[in-house]
């Protein structure tokens, strides 16, 4: 692994064949700091710098959630879904509730 690549255990070779072997294994990377956890599951070889370890950039970490151009895709569709939706709000009958769209002709 490069400086400053962040990776998952499912990114490993021998992941899929020997996971406990593998979850150890990094474990013991992290205790003796070749390695650093960056959340669960999640970790990143960190870069060097000149006052210490450094993180990973942000188009790295945005690199390891978003693993293909289909979940970019689907991030974007979904985020156009919900801002149309917020944008004309369902309209529910008073006897049935508050509605947010028609609290403002109170």
């Amino acid at each position: 692994m490069s400086e400053g690549h962040v990776f998952g255990y499912e990114e490993l070779l021998d992941y899929s064949f020997a996971p406990s072997a593998v979850t150890k294994a990094v474990s013991r990377m992290v205790s003796k700091k070749k390695i650093e956890r960056l959340s669960n599951g999640k970790f990143y070889v960190p870069r060097k710098g000149v006052l210490g370890p450094l993180k990973p950039s942000d188009e790295e970490l945005i690199r390891s959630v978003l693993y293909n151009r289909q979940d970019v895709k689907a991030s974007i569709e979904a985020v156009k879904t919900i801002a149309a939706r917020e944008k004309t709000p369902a309209v529910i009958p008073p006897d049935h509730g508050w509605s947010p769209h028609r609290a403002g002709s109170f």
